[in-house]
């Protein structure tokens, strides 16, 4: 016995000695090297990924779900929203206003921004909307910052709006809109801060994303907004892993302080760094990450950058909070989701909910059906997550190849032209695509499902 316990024993004390050296250099390196430094950045991923080991996001969601946390969370007074639209999408913020419970404005509860302005219209509820592209190239004007390429753009879009050249206008704005958004969210998020009531969390929303609202406040709930939180959908190398803007931003109150109160110089270098930053939302976490403020990757996959039809279910949050949804680019489509949240009443959303929410089939239904013709149930393929196999002579091959697999495999399809199959670890409600036979492993997902 001694035998085998000498060797384990030592090989503990190594990996002992191993974590107490890495804790001791990062200590070292956190008083002498700037807080966004690579290696910093590099210990901090690396100690996340060893988190994430020895935590499932069952244990995580089990303190979120049991009950309501100790911290109030009123989400009319003291929750702040930021959305950007912009002149090639300002068709969807009507609707997405609407399903937010938003369509009466009120200024103290909400900022819009975006490549241009408009004034509010009280006979028909329609907001301010800030031109956060012009504001910023007026405060850069004097550093000679105005005449920057992303300038020019905009003020060829400015002038085609100006002209009244509506299909002028919409060209350039479908062209440059995506670069004109990275400028608006240091600029809007400031001015949220600034110009609103005291808020205790501050959410960032593109216009076609929609927030589960009692989702979002039984998570807040459990949250000190005292303390710095950056929450998000996590996407991103160790060297700036940001919070994806469609799947919704929130940051706590402290967080904002710390940046816009604390650290103002931060928040000026980086509307200077947004003119050449490609991603916005990036932006944020890179501004953050140089006052020591990370990304909580505990929450993660509670937010969704998703349609509802195209929600990956996946085995690890069946039972999860929901949070947001995104890709709602149709206003028919926004308004449906929020009428069906009405309609749900104010409870919190887990994942699964999504399937019956959005016309899921019986999940058993598929022990006696297991093969649906031209609908798919694993929508977009991701290589790392989903396999493909090839020369798959027929649809019940595929469906067996996701069946031997049964804890690991939700949902296939086979092409029947290509004859290829696809397997994935989550399940979508999906929609109709000719030519594909799909099926889910429905015994799997029935059980999930009554568990939570």
């Amino acid at each position: 016995m001694a035998v085998i316990l000498v060797p384990r024993r030592r090989a503990l004390r190594r990996i002992a000695v191993y974590v107490l050296a890495i804790l001791l250099t990062y200590q070292v390196a956190k008083l002498i090297l700037p807080a966004d430094n690579f290696i910093l950045l590099a210990i901090h991923f690396q100690a996340v990924c060893l988190y994430s080991l020895f935590h499932s996001t069952a244990a995580t969601d089990s303190w979120i779900r049991s009950s309501t946390g100790p911290y109030s969370v009123d989400f009319e007074s003291r929750v702040g929203l930021l959305i950007k639209t912009g002149w090639g999408t300002r068709q969807r913020l009507p609707a997405q206003l609407e399903a937010l419970g938003l369509d009466q404005w009120d200024p103290d509860r909400t900022i819009v921004v975006a490549d241009f302005e408009q004034d509010a219209n009280t006979t028909t509820g329609a907001p301010v909307i800030q031109d956060a592209v012009g504001g910023l190239m007026k405060e850069l004007a004097p550093r000679g910052l105005n005449k920057a390429h992303r300038f020019k753009k905009y003020q060829s879009l400015k002038n085609a709006i100006d002209d009244g050249d509506e299909q002028r206008a919409a060209l350039i704005g479908a062209n440059v809109g995506w670069e004109l958004d990275a400028l608006k969210f240091i600029w809007g998020l400031r001015t949220v801060y600034t110009t609103l009531p005291p808020k205790d969390w501050y959410l960032i929303l593109d216009d076609d994303s929609f927030i589960v609202i009692e989702s979002l406040k039984q998570l807040l709930s459990h949250l000190d907004p005292a303390t710095p939180y950056y929450l998000g959908n996590t996407v991103g190398d160790y060297r700036g892993r940001f919070a994806h803007g469609g799947s919704a931003v929130v940051l706590s109150r402290a967080a904002v302080d710390k940046l816009y109160r604390e650290n103002p110089h931060v928040a000026a270098e980086a509307q200077i760094n947004s003119l050449t930053e490609i991603w916005g939302d990036k932006l944020v976490a890179t501004t953050l990450q140089k006052i020591n403020i990370h990304i909580d990757e505990r929450f993660n996959h509670l937010f969704n950058g998703e349609s509802p039809v195209d929600t990956r279910i996946a085995s690890n949050r069946f039972c999860s909070p929901l949070v947001s949804f995104h890709e709602l680019k149709k206003p028919e489509d926004m308004k449906a989701l929020g009428l069906a949240f009405k309609e749900k009443g104010a409870r919190p959303t887990v994942w699964s909910d999504v399937w019956d929410m959005f016309g899921g089939p019986s999940a058993r239904g598929f022990n006696d059906r297991p093969m649906r013709q031209d609908h798919d149930y694993v929508g977009k393929l991701e290589p790392g997550r989903t396999k493909t196999s090839e020369n798959i002579a027929t649809a019940e091959k595929c469906m067996r190849l996701c069946m031997r697999h049964k804890k690991r495999c939700l949902a296939w399809k086979w092409d029947v032209q290509s004859k290829e199959c696809h397997t994935s670890p989550w399940m979508t409600v999906g929609k109709r695509q000719v030519g594909v036979v799909s099926g889910i492993n429905g015994e799997w997902a029935a059980e999930m499902m009554e568990s939570c």
